[in-house]
């Protein structure tokens, strides 16, 4: 695979990964699980309402969890397609990937699409993005420690 080619399919990577996230999270909804699966209502009705609670607040973040851990992999595929020889050079490459990916789909994806589907105004937006991004910094500095 050529240089050029591996960027392109990197950010088409990065403009729909999205889709495979929000498919396994819409299959992780439990009352869709209830449905496609009779044993795990009668698993949940026996764990309680807390438990309950607890794992339909978990089971989306999982997911997004599990995704991203698969992150570096997928971008280090890429960073190999460019054919760059040297090991040094491959792994910063995935870096900046992986940055670009953290860099877009947290900050951007939570903060400024959370906005508009909120139905926020210009102003609004604006200082809920300052807030965003002091989170975002914390979040990438404890990533990195």
């Amino acid at each position: 695979m050529s240089g050029p080619l591996a960027t392109i399919l990197y950010y088409l990577c990065l403009l729909f990964y999205a889709v495979p996230i929000s498919l396994v999270s819409s299959l992780l909804i439990l009352e869709d699980l209830e449905q496609m699966l009779p044993p795990v209502k009668t698993i949940l009705c026996f764990l309680g309402s807390f438990v309950r609670s607890q794992i339909a607040a978990f089971l989306p973040g999982l997911t997004l969890i599990l995704f991203l851990s698969k992150l570096p992999k997928i971008c280090m595929v890429f960073s190999r397609a460019h054919g760059h020889p040297d090991l040094a050079v491959l792994e910063v490459e995935q870096i900046k990937n992986v940055w670009l990916f953290q860099f877009v789909w947290v900050l951007f994806g939570i903060s400024v699409v959370s906005g508009l589907m909120s139905g926020a105004d210009l102003v609004q937006l604006a200082q809920a993005f300052a807030n965003k991004v002091i989170f975002f910094s914390i979040f990438l500095n404890i990533q990195v420690v």
